[in-house]
């Protein structure tokens, strides 16, 4: 992963903009259940962080942090927990046999919910294998 982060300046910058609405509700939520507490939240496999400056942009979350082993500026491993952890286009690309330390790792990290997104269905040029609906 950090040859294709560091080969490719696009890797690593998804834009979620899909999941804006989500990670709204999922903050409204959290905000209530921690009763006026700081809302916390985690994104596992960040990347290069776009995604995180995006929702940071809207003003959510009391604390943001990042991680992605594969990337110099997110490898510092996080301390938890969080209450919100996303796990985004992570799973997917995850050889199997890693795939239950990864979900042990975000559970560890969790104090409220976890999310995890992935891609089932890749460009047909891509080496990643495709993975049914509801993987």
């Amino acid at each position: 992963m950090q040859q294709a982060h560091s080969q490719a300046d696009g890797y690593g910058r998804h834009r979620h903009l899909y999941l804006q609405g989500t990670m709204r509700h999922l903050h409204t939520g959290l905000a209530r259940a921690r009763e006026g507490e700081p809302v916390t939240w985690l994104d596992y496999g960040c990347g290069k962080g776009t995604f995180m400056e995006e929702i940071r942009a809207l003003g959510l979350f009391d604390s943001i942090t990042g991680y992605d082993p594969a990337v110099e500026t997110f490898m510092r491993p996080p301390e938890g927990p969080f209450d919100l952890v996303t796990c985004l286009d992570v799973i997917d690309v995850t050889e199997e046999r890693f795939r239950p330390a990864l979900i042990k790792a975000v559970a560890r990290l969790t104090r409220g919910v976890s999310l995890f997104d992935c891609i089932t269905r890749h460009k047909p040029d891509s080496p990643l294998r495709s993975h049914p609906a509801f993987f």
